[in-house]
């Protein structure tokens, strides 16, 4: 069966060129600062991350819940739970020396307001591989966690939000080595924890050099 993924074909002069606001923590109406007190009131002693305890990041939850306080703090209930049950808040610091030479993740990259962008080169990325290991969620789905996590704690420690903008290069993308039957659960498992554990952590998220139609 065919299959055909469209992509949109990125210049990324543009990008570095998109005029954006200065990077930093987000100014809140005075209602939505009232909220964010009430919300941070009720997890504050829970939350073991810096960022966790700033109010750029918990409006994210309040948006994410259209800024419903209880429905706020029970999904960012789970997501603790989750933490902690995974090691979330040490995932910066795990070794991930071996993933990180045959999955490439590039953090060194800052858009014009000085947020991070994250950088994966899909090129070097075989995740079929992975998937024929029966690897492809516990370990690419764990990088991919990190990704995240590492994203959060530099954007924060650079502009005090936890914000950044990811971008792939899909120069080299193919459904062999990329979107196989087995190397779906990835992205499904990436979608999943992004929406229920990091909601509003990316500001964009770019595609660039795909092939118009991949087959």
């Amino acid at each position: 069966m065919e299959f055909i993924v469209h992509t949109t074909f990125v210049i990324l002069i543009l990008i570095c060129q998109r005029r954006v606001s200065a990077a930093k923590p987000p100014v809140l109406s005075a209602k939505e600062q009232t909220l964010v007190n009430e919300l941070k009131a009720l997890v504050t002693n829970r939350l073991t991350v810096e960022y966790m305890k700033s109010d750029a990041y918990l409006i994210k939850w309040l948006k994410a819940k259209k800024f419903d306080v209880n429905e706020a703090k029970e999904a960012l209930d789970k997501t603790l739970v989750w933490r902690k049950e995974t090691g979330a808040d040490n995932l910066p610091y795990e070794d991930f020396s071996k993933l990180d030479k045959g999955y490439p993740i590039d953090f060194t990259v800052r858009d014009t307001s000085g947020r991070p962008v994250i950088l994966i080169p899909f090129n070097d990325w075989n995740v079929r591989r992975k998937a024929l290991e029966g690897k492809v969620v516990s370990e690419l789905g764990r990088w991919l966690d990190f990704m995240e996590e590492n994203a959060a704690q530099l954007a924060y420690n650079l502009t005090g939000d936890s914000t950044s903008m990811l971008l792939a290069d899909l120069n080299g993308f193919s459904l062999t080595k990329h979107g196989c039957v087995g190397c779906i659960p990835l992205y499904l498992n990436f979608v999943r924890h992004h929406e229920l554990h990091y909601p509003y952590s990316l500001y964009k998220f770019y595609g660039v050099n795909g092939k118009d139609t991949i087959s």
